[in-house]
């Protein structure tokens, strides 16, 4: 069971790999995988897009754009619907057809994130020069 889950979080991370390149990971490791926009104009902050989190029993994948952008839901695809619990999918072993259906809405998501904000790295702020009279 260790090694099927193992392998699932290493196929789900492989979903995201196409859009690293405009993430930042803030985890990488065996058990958590999370990657982020640097800084979001639309949020003021940063944008967390993925999160990948592996348990004793299962491997969730958490896409954050699901919860900003309501019409996201409008794309989970009815194949998905077994494995989503609460805002994010559950899996156990990989699934071909499911992997594909999540990777068009991992798509999606990304199309609507880099859509409506614009990808930038945070900019230092101009020195202020303080005049007193």
């Amino acid at each position: 069971m260790d090694i099927e889950l193992e392998a699932t979080f290493s196929a789900l991370k492989a979903l995201v790999h196409p859009y690293t390149r405009n993430l930042y990971i803030t985890r990488n490791n065996t058990a958590h995988y999370c990657a982020k926009l640097a800084f979001a104009p639309l949020f003021g902050s940063q944008y967390a897009f993925i999160d990948i989190h592996r348990s004793k029993h299962q491997v969730t994948y958490v896409l954050h754009p699901l919860n900003t952008f309501s019409d996201l839901k409008h794309c989970i695809l009815p194949v998905l619907n077994p494995q989503l619990r609460r805002g994010n999918f559950a899996f156990k072993t990989i699934e071909p057809a499911t992997f594909e259906a999540l990777a068009v809405l991992t798509q999606e998501a990304w199309l609507h994130v880099s859509g409506s904000i614009v990808l930038a790295t945070p900019q230092p702020l101009p020195a202020l020069i303080y005049v007193s009279f």
